[in-house]
């Protein structure tokens, strides 16, 4: 069996865009706590810490008090 050589990081990041699209979320829209999300993900809090810090940095989510969006 050939081990997946993307990133958890990089995974969980594919996961939250589909999440995002999924859930029709807007510009300004809250993400479900991040405890939640980990779990109806499938994924580590830190992996989606990892996520959510990379794809804010892209622009894709504004974090803002500790929440995202």
């Amino acid at each position: 069996m050939v081990a997946n050589r993307i990133p958890l990081y990089r995974q969980a990041q594919e996961q939250l865009k589909t999440f995002i699209q999924t859930h029709d979320l807007r510009s300004g829209d809250p993400l479900p706590p991040e405890a939640v999300l980990a779990q109806e993900l499938g994924i580590s809090r830190l992996s989606l810490r990892e996520a959510t810090n990379s794809l804010a940095s892209l622009g894709v989510l504004q974090a803002r008090h500790d929440r995202c969006f």
